[in-house]
């Protein structure tokens, strides 16, 4: 998948047959005007190709693709084949030569692949070391579809990061130009996640409308992925008023998805959120074991963020069942992946669950290994909220000297991070 203009070409074949300038050339393109040709600054004639192409027994049609050529079959390839060998390498060589030729955007194209790639596979680590460099790019981005399809990425990823209210900023900013998006299944999956941050933000009265459009476009589109997962969040934007509808939805989410057991899985977690959240806890415990028993343990990286999602949705409704059992399992496979962030979430899980059975020497140990781990990765943000819940221990215990002492900590990182945002 390597690119190389039209003049590399001339002159990497040149090289190879040990040809100077002036004897490639012969009487028939002089030496300054083959230079010109082998560093970009001239475009050959037609027939200028043809003689070249027989001196250096390159295939003509070889020579006449050009680097934009290049990396748009490049992308047509990357964008129907997400299997493809070293798929995320790829993509980053192709974006990264489209900056350095200013094709910023084309470049765009393969940074929307890029990010689908990380989003589907998990690889939240790897946003977050390119993400400082996009700004340049978004920049100098002048289409508006183009510059839409960033913001709906951007707002992906700060969805999956649970930042809903940035990401919901994102979705309204893309939402707000519907008119100018024309692929129905792309405004459908912009509508879902538009939906989903309204719903977890309470926004009703956003969500009223968006909801209708949603409806109406399941009939346009024929994703069965995007579409089973329209409908089991239908299942839960519906279930408050509409008992019937949500089954229908529900069978309907399902067939969809019957191919894909992840996605079945979080289908079943979601319906679990939406019953607990409606103090049916039975009918949530069902859901629960359904996605548990179906998510498929083949990729345990996918297998150990659906078990973190479900020890949140667990703990979140106050539901300790089984809790205890699927945090250890979590910690057990955040030790043989070596994953920090995910050790750290579940460690301070784990210190929750001690706290609930007034275990506080053990929560003090797990909280202080969380900690532990946000210093040494310097995940400041994160490391406040955790000094916080410490100082509450602290508090219950009866400690107040190591009460005032984690506070302060807490304080002066807070200042710490108020100051960086400035």
């Amino acid at each position: 998948m390597r690119i190389l203009s039209t003049g590399e070409k001339i002159k990497r074949a040149r090289i190879y047959k040990g040809l100077t300038l002036k004897e490639l050339g012969k009487d028939v393109i002089s030496v300054s005007k083959l230079s010109c040709i082998e560093n970009g600054k001239l475009i050959p004639e037609y027939c200028v190709l043809e003689f070249l192409a027989e001196e250096l027994d390159l295939n003509l049609e070889y020579l006449k693709l050009d680097a934009k050529e290049q990396m748009k079959k490049n992308f047509e390839i990357l964008a129907s084949e997400k299997s493809e060998s070293n798929y995320a390498e790829k993509a980053i060589y192709n974006y990264n030569y489209c900056i350095k030729i200013n094709e910023v955007e084309l470049g765009s194209k393969f940074l929307n692949l890029l990010f689908c790639y990380y989003l589907d596979n998990n690889m939240l680590d790897e946003i977050d070391n390119f993400l400082d460099d996009l700004p340049k790019t978004v920049g100098h981005l002048k289409k508006m579809d183009n510059l839409l399809l960033y913001n709906f990425d951007l707002g992906k990823y700060l969805f999956k990061m649970k930042e809903y209210k940035q990401a919901d900023y994102l979705f309204n900013y893309v939402y707000e130009r519907f008119d100018l998006v024309n692929e129905e299944k792309y405004k459908l999956e912009v509508l879902y996640y538009y939906c989903w941050c309204k719903f977890i933000l309470k926004d009703i009265v956003s969500l009223e409308k968006a909801k209708l459009e949603m409806i109406n476009l399941t009939t346009c589109v024929e994703d069965k992925i995007i579409l089973g997962k329209v409908f089991n969040l239908l299942c839960c934007l519906y279930g408050y008023e509409d008992e019937e509808r949500v089954k229908e939805y529900e069978i309907m989410s399902f067939e969809y998805l019957r191919d894909d057991l992840k996605e079945i899985s979080y289908a079943n977690l979601n319906l679990s959120l939406y019953y607990f959240s409606n103090n049916e806890p039975a009918k949530g415990k069902v859901y629960i074991e359904r996605g548990l028993d179906e998510f498929p343990k083949d990729n345990k990286k996918l297998y150990l963020e659906y078990l973190l999602s479900v020890v949140e949705v667990l703990f979140s409704h106050k539901e300790y069942y089984k809790l205890a059992e699927l945090v250890d399992e979590a910690i057990d496979i955040s030790i043989e992946l070596d994953d920090p962030c995910y050790l750290e979430k579940s460690y301070y899980y784990k210190g929750m669950i001690c706290h609930h059975n007034d275990n506080y020497m053990q929560e003090e140990m797990y909280l202080t290994l969380s900690i532990d781990i946000l210093k040494k990765n310097k995940w400041l943000y994160k490391l406040s909220q955790r000094y916080l819940d410490l100082s509450n221990l602290y508090y219950k215990m009866g400690n107040e000297k190591e009460v005032l002492n984690v506070l302060y900590s807490a304080t002066k990182l807070k200042s710490r991070l108020f100051n960086s945002e400035l």
